[in-house]
């Protein structure tokens, strides 16, 4: 799996560039919050997934029989991918943060204020 991951030819994040492809300062803030919130423990660079399955706290009973761990997904290219979650219950990237990870099991972002959190979204975004 991850010699494919590595084969596949991503195509770059037309947000939170600047005309140079570099992070634009937005996004620079949310990669510092990405790292600050141990988003990057589960979804190091440069593949923005470490291949290995968590119980994440988004499981419900109609998804298996029993409570079983997810692949970590790549976070590459995430602003052409959603709906999020496995089953798609989060519209948007900002749901998955703030609706989806009350006990902080998608990293530590319930304290985060409503600017990091945007600035965390537009890093994923320029992903």
């Amino acid at each position: 799996m991850s010699a494919f991951l590595r084969s596949v030819p991503f195509i770059p994040s037309p947000f939170h560039r600047a005309p140079d492809g570099k992070l634009d300062a937005q996004a620079k803030r949310g990669e510092a919050i990405f790292k600050k919130a141990g988003c990057a423990g589960c979804h190091p660079s440069p593949l923005y997934t470490d291949l290995q399955a968590y119980d994440v706290g988004t499981y419900v009973p109609r998804d298996y029989p029993e409570n079983k761990p997810f692949d970590t997904p790549t976070l590459k290219e995430l602003y052409r991918t959603g709906p999020y979650l496995h089953d798609g219950r989060a519209a948007t990237l900002k749901g998955v943060v703030t609706g989806f990870n009350a006990k902080d099991e998608h990293g530590n972002t319930s304290k985060l204020s409503e600017k990091e959190i945007d600035d965390l979204v537009a890093f994923l975004m320029a992903l």
